[in-house]
C-alpha cells in the first residue's frame, strides 16, 4: 500500500490510498475465511468445507467485504503513525477498484481542534475604583419595601394606577398572528421595571374585567432574537390591588434582617453592593483579557464540533426559556425570523464558546495551572444536592466536570489579571459601573 497525507487549513486531513493486487488478494483471503464460517456447501457441515470450494462457490460476491477489510485494517494500522489527531472516523470514498489491478481510495478526516496561542501576558486592561452612595441603594431599599409590603384590593370601578399590583391574563401573538403565549393569572407590578414603561402605559387606567389589545415592539436593548420585533398583546384585568409600602424606618430594618437601625442597614447594603459590583468588574476584566487572548490566537476547529455545540446551546436555550424543546424551525416561525440567520447566530455563539474553551485549557497547559482533587472536593461538599444527585454516578461525574471547568477557568482568569498591564483605576459611580458592565449600546 502507498499513501499520501494532506493536512488542510479547514480542520480536515486527507489520506490518498493506493493498493496493489497483492494487497487486494490478501483482503479477499480474509473475506473468504470469514464467509466460510457461515456458508453451506453440500456434503459438509457449516464452516467445514474446504477453502478451495468456498472460494469457487463465492467468487467475487465477497468484494464489498474484502474492500472493507482492506480499508479498515490498513487505515487502523496507519493511524498511530499519522501526524494529525482525528476528531471522528473518516469519510471514505473509493475512486477506483479493479480486483486484479488496483484499489484507489480517499479517507477524509476532521482533525481534532487545535489552538496556537499568541500574546497573553502584559495585556492592557482598564480597572476602576467603585464609589457607592445613598442613591445607589434606593432600588434595593425599594425591593425590601416591596417584599414587606401589603396589598389592598381596589373597588371594582377604580382604575389601575402607577404602583398597583394587577392580576392579568396575557395572550401574545407574533407578526404572523400565531399565539406564542397564553398565560393566566400573571402578577404584574405597574411601574416596577423602568424598561417596561411602554407596557405600563397600556395597563394604567384599566378597570377590573376590562380587556385591551395593543402592539408592543421590543427595543434594541432586548435579546438579538426579539429586538425590533412587534407582538400583539391582549390583556384582561382580573383584579387590581393598591400596594402599601412600609416606611424606611428602624422598625423596617429590624423586620428585614434584625439590623438595629436603618442607617446600619444602609451601611451594610453599601458594603455588599460595592463587593458585588467589584466582583462583577473583576469578571469583566477577566472577560476582556480572555477575549484578547482569543483574538491573538489562531484556531483549527472541525465543523461537526461547531454544529454539535450549536445544537447543545439551542437545547439549553429552549430549556431556559420554557420552549419545551421546540425545534429551531418552529422557533424561527414563532419569531417570524429567517431560519438561516438564527442558525448562523447559534453557530457563531458555538464557535466563540469553543475558542474560549480551547484558549483557557491551552493557557492552563502552558503555564502549568492545575486543579487539585481536594479543591474540587471542597466545592462539592458545599453544594446542596438532593439524594438522587448524590447517589447517581453520572450526576456526580457531571457535577465534578462542571466544578473543574469553573475552577480552572477562574485560575486562568486570575493568572491573566495578575500578569496584565492595569491602566486607570479611576473612581466611578455605580451607574457608570453598570454602563461599563452592560457594554456598548447597540446601533439602531
Amino acid at each position: 500500500m502507498e499513501y499520501k497525507v494532506t493536512i488542510n487549513d479547514d480542520a480536515t486531513a486527507k489520506l490518498d490510498l493506493t493498493y496493489s493486487p497483492e494487497d487486494i488478494e490478501e483482503a479477499f483471503k480474509k473475506a473468504y475465511i470469514r464467509a466460510a464460517q457461515k456458508v453451506k456447501v453440500n456434503g459438509f457441515r457449516q464452516g467445514k468445507a474446504p477453502m478451495e470450494m468456498v472460494v469457487k462457490m463465492l467468487g467475487d460476491s465477497v468484494s464489498d467485504d474484502a474492500v472493507t477489510i482492506l480499508l479498515t485494517d490498513s487505515i487502523n494500522g496507519l493511524y498511530p503513525t499519522l501526524s494529525f489527531k482525528a476528531y471522528k472516523p473518516p469519510k471514505i470514498e473509493i475512486e477506483k477498484f479493479e480486483r486484479n489491478n488496483t484499489l484507489i481510495a480517499k479517507a477524509t478526516y476532521e482533525t481534532a481542534p487545535e489552538i496556537n496561542l499568541g500574546k497573553y501576558k502584559e495585556l492592557s486592561v482598564e480597572v476602576y475604583n467603585v464609589k457607592v452612595t445613598d442613591e445607589d441603594i434606593q432600588s434595593q431599599l425599594k425591593d425590601i419595601q416591596l417584599k414587606l409590603s401589603k396589598t389592598q384590593a381596589r373597588e371594582a370601578d377604580e382604575l389601575s394606577q402607577d404602583g398597583d399590583l394587577v392580576d392579568i391574563d396575557i395572550e401574545t401573538k407574533n407578526e404572523s398572528g400565531e399565539t406564542v403565549q397564553d398565560s393566566k393569572n400573571s402578577q404584574y407590578y405597574i411601574g416596577l421595571n423602568p424598561k417596561q414603561k411602554q407596557l405600563d402605559a397600556e395597563i394604567i387606567g384599566l378597570k377590573q374585567g376590562e380587556t385591551k389589545t395593543f402592539n408592543y415592539t421590543y427595543d434594541s436593548d432586548s435579546s438579538e432574537e426579539l429586538a425590533g420585533k412587534t407582538f400583539t398583546f391582549t390583556i384582561t384585568i382580573n383584579s387590581i390591588s393598591k400596594v402599601i409600602y412600609p416606611e424606611l424606618e428602624d422598625s423596617l430594618a429590624q423586620e428585614w434582617d434584625e439590623t438595629p437601625t436603618m442607617e446600619e442597614l444602609k451601611t451594610k447594603m453599601k458594603e455588599n453592593l460595592k463587593k458585588f459590583v467589584n466582583d462583577k468588574l473583576h469578571a469583566h476584566y477577566s472577560s476582556q483579557l480572555i477575549s484578547e487572548v482569543v483574538k491573538n490566537a489562531s484556531f483549527s476547529i472541525p465543523n461537526s464540533l461547531i454544529e454539535e455545540e450549536s445544537h447543545a446551546l439551542y437545547h439549553q436555550f429552549s430549556h431556559d426559556y420554557n420552549l419545551d424543546h421546540m425545534p429551531m424551525e418552529k422557533y424561527a416561525e414563532m419569531l417570524g425570523s429567517d431560519l438561516d440567520s438564527i442558525k448562523s447566530n447559534f453557530l457563531n455563539r458555538a464557535t466563540e464558546q469553543i475558542k474560549y474553551y480551547l484558549a483557557i485549557h491551552e493557557l492552563a497547559k502552558q503555564e502549568k495551572i492545575s486543579v487539585a482533587p481536594e479543591e474540587m472536593e471542597t466545592v462539592y461538599s458545599r453544594l446542596q444536592l438532593g439524594e438522587k444527585e448524590k447517589s447517581s454516578r453520572e450526576s456526580k461525574e457531571r457535577i465534578y466536570r462542571n466544578i473543574y471547568e469553573n475552577l480552572i477557568s477562574q485560575k486562568v482568569y486570575d493568572f491573566l489579571l495578575s500578569n496584565s498591564s492595569k491602566q486607570g483605576n479611576s473612581e466611578i459611580s455605580i451607574s457608570r459601573a453598570s454602563e461599563i458592565l452592560s457594554g456598548p449600546k447597540k446601533d439602531n
